[in-house]
């Protein structure tokens, strides 16, 4: 830095507990994998800003999972010292999956959702609603009958169906939806005793059936209160 004159300070300090940087490029060792990285670095990335992360030989398995959950784009470049290994330039990071949180009631959650999830397919995203409110607006403002909800958000939390049966079409063209039913409102007692109760969504979410069904964008609707279906959020 002295020999070229480039201004440079050093943060001492885990990543996650310094403020945004805006920086142009971000690397890090190869440890973690991709999905991970990118919750570390995403906020700290400038708009233009880049990611340079070397990777062994599962880098593809990492792609394809991190592809669930961010969108990107990405370079692989085969390093010179070890044929297995390449190194991943990353562009355009940004997070897929959005949840719609507020603590009070009648605040617009569900309406932003459903409006957002209609922008969005209208410019041409394939949109998955995620209804975790228990009085099932979103479901019903998407015009999904709650006769028709034999598999709910309910069911793939506690009883751990495959998501693929829980998606449904909606009214709106590219827009889809795991609908609720007021059976979600015993789901924060009943998940209590469960040691990944904090994490079921984030599993359910990658289950290999979301990588076939391939949306581009998750959109979580939350329930008015901070309780643990707003923590899976």
């Amino acid at each position: 830095a002295r020999e070229t004159g480039v201004n440079v300070g050093v943060l001492n300090g885990r990543i996650e507990k310094i403020g945004p940087l805006n920086a142009g490029i971000v690397s890090a060792r190869a440890l973690a994998d991709l999905d991970t990285l990118f919750g570390y670095c995403e906020m700290h990335l400038a708009k233009d800003g880049l990611g340079v992360f070397p990777k062994g030989r599962t880098w593809q398995d990492e792609i394809r999972k991190a592809k669930l959950r961010w969108s990107f784009e990405y370079e692989a470049i085969k390093s010179r010292t070890d044929e297995d290994s390449v190194v991943l330039r990353i562009e355009r990071l940004t997070t897929k999956i959005i949840s719609v949180v507020n603590q009070k009631g009648g605040v617009g959650k569900t309406t932003t959702a459903i409006n957002l999830s209609a922008a969005l397919a209208r410019a041409g995203k394939k949109v998955l609603i995620v209804d975790l409110d228990p009085q099932g607006n979103a479901s019903t403002g998407l015009g999904v009958d709650a006769s028709d909800r034999e598999f709910t958000t309910y069911e793939l939390l506690l009883e751990d169906i495959d998501v693929g049966l829980a998606i449904q079409a909606t009214k709106l063209e590219g827009v889809s939806i795991i609908p609720a039913t007021v059976d979600l409102s015993s789901a924060d007692i009943e998940l209590v005793s469960n040691e990944k109760r904090s994490f079921l969504l984030h599993d359910a979410l990658r289950q290999t059936t979301m990588e076939a069904f391939g949306c581009d964008y998750v959109i979580i609707d939350c329930p008015p209160s901070l309780n643990l279906l707003t923590v899976n959020a």
